[in-house]
């Protein structure tokens, strides 16, 4: 502990400044495994305050044959809509109040587990607060969650030139099941590219509320390994299509991407929601406040051919 401790406030001021570098770094591993090893969204980081992405309407050509010392022709990307993306700045402040100070001044580690207490709350509101900004996509993904030319996530998506080009809205809402795979895989092997090429899809991923019935036709249908891989309170189960269950899902909703092409719905982090150790305040002889601020834009990143879903409606 660095520095000449002389009362109550100093102590608490210099253990909350110590915290925050190993509350930082246990926030990072919780959001990689959270996050980035289950495939519920892609995780981008930026030092920008805007960040501009196009979004490609095709996959690249095949390779083409070529005569003895031709030149190989560029690789033909249709660029589509642009977006821009600013995170949002949002934050929260906890404190150690004066009455805490006095009562535990003459007991320093009685101030450390205090003090721990209140820095493992905030990685908690911090990944709440994540968590909550991604899942709002999913939760309004048939409505106001939009995709880069304008239309909710899951909808009849059209291209830059104002052509239809595919609907991964699953026709007729219908809930998980044996039939409603048969759609989804049919939308998947007929798709086409705006240039007119065959650009199939296999979906091998599906995303459900965890314990839902939705999840428990998913591991039936796809002859799931009864044990799931828990990665915090997200169980994957691997069979036919790997299987994420997330408890925070709407409960009738599901949905489906390719693995390789990846999840649509990205995570645009310009500050981590972390201690901001320099700010740390000693606002008055009644409180300490320490505030933790972030950046964040939960948003879709690509044109959504290899993503679809249902809101389980049946409508």
């Amino acid at each position: 502990m660095a520095g000449h401790i002389t009362n109550e406030t100093d102590l608490a001021i210099s253990l909350l400044k110590d915290g925050a570098e190993e509350v930082n770094g246990v926030f990072d591993a919780l959001t990689i495994v959270k996050f980035k090893d289950t495939d519920i969204a892609d995780i981008k980081y930026t030092k920008h305050r805007e960040e501009i992405y196009t979004a490609n309407e095709d996959m690249m050509e095949d390779f083409a044959n070529l005569a003895e010392n031709e030149i190989p022709p560029y690789a033909n990307l249709l660029e589509g809509f642009k977006i821009s993306v600013i995170p949002q700045r949002k934050g929260l402040r906890l404190g150690v109040s004066q009455t805490v100070r006095m009562d535990k001044m003459d007991d320093t580690m009685s101030v450390k587990e205090f003090i721990a207490e209140q820095e493992e709350m905030l990685v908690l509101k911090g990944m709440r607060t994540l968590t909550k900004e991604i899942i709002n996509g999913y939760t309004n993904a048939f409505t106001s969650f939009l995709a880069p030319d304008g239309v909710a996530l899951c909808g009849q998506h059209v291209t830059k030139a104002g052509v239809n080009w595919f609907n991964n809205r699953l026709t007729g809402n219908p809930k998980l099941t044996e039939a409603s795979i048969e759609q989804l895989d049919t939308y998947g092997s007929e798709l086409t590219a705006p240039s007119g090429d065959q650009m199939p899809i296999d979906f091998d991923a599906v995303i459900v509320r965890k314990n839902s019935p939705n999840a428990k036709m998913a591991r039936k249908l796809f002859d799931c390994t009864i044990a799931p891989t828990k990665i915090g309170d997200i169980n994957i189960y691997e069979g036919e299509k790997q299987v994420i269950e997330h408890p925070y899902l709407p409960k009738d909703s599901w949905f489906a991407f390719n693995k390789e092409l990846g999840n649509p719905i990205t995570m645009l982090v310009r500050k981590k929601p972390i201690i901001d150790s320099e700010f740390i305040l000693k606002t008055s002889a009644l409180g300490i406040d320490y505030p933790a601020t972030t950046y964040i834009k939960a948003f879709v990143k690509t044109m959504p051919f290899a993503f679809a879903g249902s809101d389980g409606s049946e409508s």
